[in-house]
């Protein structure tokens, strides 16, 4: 995909913050909404234009072992609640 410039998109299930857990179903419905789109509306940098997509930043963690960074700017890009409206 990336070699020939499809934007490449994931949906995983499993927690969301401490308080959400998402099993399957949802996983199975981002693919449905994604192919109702438009290639147009589906573009990755249009996304981030518009603010749909917002760029994930690594942030520290209090646990049990102490500080702790979370790498999360390694998945990228996450949808924003604009994308719905």
């Amino acid at each position: 995909m990336i070699l020939c410039g499809y934007g490449g998109f994931s949906s995983a299930a499993g927690y969301i913050g401490s308080n959400y857990k998402v099993d399957h179903d949802i996983s199975l419905l981002i693919p449905e909404v994604w192919c109702r789109m438009t290639p147009e509306e589906r573009d990755p940098q249009q996304l981030i234009n518009n603010g749909e997509l917002e760029k994930l930043k690594d942030f520290e963690l209090d646990n049990s072992q102490g500080k702790q960074t979370v790498l999360a700017s390694r998945l990228g890009y996450r949808i924003t609640s604009k994308i719905m409206c």
